[in-house]
């Protein structure tokens, strides 16, 4: 899955060259907005990371660009310059790749070159590539080379402002206000479907990156880089038909007297039983079996519409009737 960043809150902090030094550079300034007062505050801004590429990294046009040798190195990846070409080896194990500076063609092995959307540059004699190089060559998801920043809450107010939104998030008896705007990339947890940030609403479950870099107000303000909301309806009603598919399956639930939805079941949907808590399995469904069903409130335009099922609990089973 390629992974865009936003482009908030990261500046260029230093740059490693091709070589084996370290050039200084000036740290320069980022806009970091505190809503509490729609006032611009001017610092200066650099991500964290746990692999040790602290500040050498910076943002363009919505894409995160990491110095390609130091990243490499400290993920245990060979790099070889190769001047005639102008362009970059880099191995691991049984893998192998190319860059080309300015070419925005990225392969493996013998695979189709692809697009990143970005092409590779050169940075004060330090070639830089974007995040999802790492993800789509080696497979090192983007969050495992930064710190992790990550909150899985509920979305308990949201405030508009001129800037974007406030959204008030409650997790682990605390509470954190995201910075939310255009340029946060947002989807459906279960359908990765895009969504833009007025579809987020109270109530909603979300899994939020964030920045490092927090107000020191209480609850603390952060940018959040991307978000997966789980948009959450319940209905209670009773099975009717259960078809298997290859990705899982599909389970048919009457309720509200004349009303029917189609939910698709996979492996996440969580089931139990609603008076023990037991956890069952979707065989343990039966025709005419009562339950109550969370589900995503995007569905299909179908009749019946068609949608995901996040939680199952079997109110009664036939076999108990």
């Amino acid at each position: 899955m390629i992974v865009k960043k936003s482009c908030i809150a990261i500046a260029l902090a230093g740059v490693m060259t091709l070589g084996t030094g370290i050039t200084s550079q000036a740290i320069s300034d980022t806009d970091i907005i505190c809503y509490n007062s729609e006032e611009i505050m001017k610092k200066p801004v650099s991500i964290d990371t746990n692999i040790g590429v602290e500040g050498l990294a910076y943002q363009k046009d919505g894409y995160l660009m990491l110095p390609l040798r130091l990243t490499c190195e400290r993920l245990g990846m060979d790099v070889k310059w190769v001047g005639e070409t102008r362009s970059v080896e880099i191995s691991k194990d049984s893998i192998w790749t190319s860059i080309t500076l300015e070419k925005d063609s990225y392969f493996q092995g013998r695979m189709a070159p692809f697009s990143l959307g970005i092409a590779p540059e050169l940075i004060d004699e330090s070639t830089y590539v974007p995040a999802e190089f790492f993800n789509e060559i080696f497979d090192q998801d983007v969050f495992d080379i930064f710190e992790r920043n990550k909150v899985d809450g509920t979305v308990s107010n949201i405030i508009e402002t001129k800037n974007g939104k406030l959204i008030s998030v409650e997790y682990d008896e605390n509470k954190i206000i995201f910075i939310v705007n255009d340029n946060t990339k947002i989807a459906d947890k279960f359908t990765n479907q895009e969504l833009n940030v007025d579809d987020i609403e109270e109530g909603d479950r979300l899994i939020a990156i964030h920045d490092s870099k927090m107000t020191m107000s209480l609850p603390p303000q952060t940018y959040a880089y991307s978000i997966n909301v789980e948009k959450a309806d319940t209905i209670k009603g009773v099975t009717s038909n259960i078809t298997q598919t290859k990705n899982g399956h599909m389970l048919t639930v009457d309720y509200d007297e004349n009303k029917t939805i189609i939910f698709n079941i996979s492996d996440e949907t969580k089931i139990t039983d609603q008076t023990t808590g037991e956890i069952k399995d979707i065989t343990d469904i039966k025709n005419g079996d009562e339950l109550v069903v969370k589900h995503s409130k995007i569905m299909t335009k179908s009749i019946p519409p068609q949608t995901v099922a996040y939680e199952i609990q079997i109110c009664s089973n036939v076999k108990d009737k």
